[in-house]
């Protein structure tokens, strides 16, 4: 099997997201992946700054640590803002919903359960990663990337979240309604030779 034959076995199309899709690498313990987003990928939806506009990501926590390695384009980690004097923090209202993960849930379902319908504002910024970023598995996150622009980035797994939970924000307040059934789809040969060109791997 060459590798391209083996990341096309595991790897996703629109992974959480349009036009976002995930490579694997390195199976786990310390599971490596290439997140791809292409040109027509709605990551843009994720600036707090952007008023009126539902993230396409909600803010999560992750199973383990893990360090964002940016590869190609503008990628920015959105994550709380700590500073009481930062211009670029944005208060956005957000609600609080259950994740179950469609792909490790036994019977195939999953989606998204509303917890508490109470507006929760959180002072979020975006942050540029030019280098190699740490986030500890309990911070919460999403990735912003602008309109248009293609991006990639690894992202490598490190110790595991003992306390994780699933628990995920939104300012989309309809998010219990989302159709999964388009997201976390098979790779395609086809698909996996456009998302490589974009980082400048021919095969």
């Amino acid at each position: 099997m060459n590798p391209s034959s083996a990341i096309l076995s595991k790897s996703l199309v629109n992974c959480h997201c349009k036009g976002m899709d995930s490579l694997l690498i390195k199976e786990g313990p310390g599971m490596v992946r290439m997140f791809i987003a292409r040109p027509e990928h709605e990551l843009w939806r994720n600036n707090p700054g952007t008023f009126g506009v539902t993230f396409s990501i909600a803010l999560h926590r992750h199973r383990t640590d893990v360090t964002l390695m940016p590869v190609l384009g503008e990628l920015y980690n959105v994550e709380a803002a700590m500073g009481q004097s930062d211009p670029l923090v944005s208060t956005v209202p957000m609600q609080s919903f259950s994740y179950a993960s469609p792909i490790l849930e036994k019977d195939g379902r999953g989606g998204f359960a509303p917890l508490d319908r109470a507006y929760l504002p959180l002072r979020l910024r975006a942050r540029r990663l030019l280098e190699p970023t740490h986030l500890a598995a309990q911070a919460l996150h999403s990735v912003y990337v602008p309109k248009g622009k293609p991006a990639a980035w690894f992202i490598f797994e490190g110790e595991p979240n003992r306390e994780y939970n699933s628990i995920v924000y939104s300012n989309d307040f309809s998010l219990d309604k989302l159709d999964l059934s388009q997201y976390d789809q098979p790779m395609t040969s086809d698909r996996l030779r456009e998302d490589l060109e974009l980082i400048g791997v021919r095969c």
